[in-house]
């Protein structure tokens, strides 16, 4: 009886799995997501029949275990990729290029769709941070070009002027329109 309960409640997190919300196309994200669950617990089916109890149940929840812990992979990056949006949407409007990470939010996306959870979750994780990097880099650079040339004119105001300085400040600025915060900060 334990064995069969232990099935049963593979069965029930298998579905668990394959009914989450949010994949567009259900086929698709089941054969990724599930099929090779679903062929262990095939196997499991049949070492119950094979009156083999104890492996059949190891099995079971085993599989139930991977089941559980894709289905909470997939909500958390469903979650982390719709964070990493919004992020990306605040950077561009505030005029940052997001080229780069757009195109690779919209692919692990489209993996994650597919049923490829465990890379899925790992790749939105590290999208996450670097659109908070990105952020924090772009917010950096614009915060020391604005104490620079607040500096920069008090000096000018005082008659003393820079042909370096104005360089510095023009190619800081530059910097920053092309993405590259770490050169905007040197």
């Amino acid at each position: 009886a334990m064995a069969s309960n232990a099935v049963f409640m593979a069965e029930l997190a298998i579905e668990a799995l394959v009914s989450v919300p949010g994949p567009k196309d259900r086929d698709v994200f089941e054969k990724g997501g599930a099929d090779a669950l679903e062929s262990a617990l095939e196997g499991a089916t049949r070492r119950l029949a094979l009156r083999d109890y104890d492996q059949a149940a190891r099995v079971a929840k085993d599989i139930e275990s991977r089941a559980n812990l894709l289905r909470a992979e997939f909500i958390e990056a469903t979650e982390t990729l719709t964070a990493t949006s919004a992020v990306l949407g605040e950077l561009r409007d505030k005029g940052v290029s997001t080229g780069r990470l757009g195109s690779q939010l919209a692919i692990t996306r489209d993996v994650l769709h597919r049923g490829v959870i465990d890379p899925a979750a790992g790749m939105a994780r590290r999208l996450f941070e670097d659109a908070r990097t990105l952020g924090d880099g772009h917010a950096k650079a614009t915060a020391g070009i604005g104490d620079a040339t607040n500096r920069y004119s008090a000096l000018v105001r005082e008659g003393h002027l820079s042909v370096h300085a104005d360089r510095a400040i023009l190619d800081a600025r530059r910097a920053v329109r092309d993405g590259r915060y770490p050169d905007a900060l040197k």
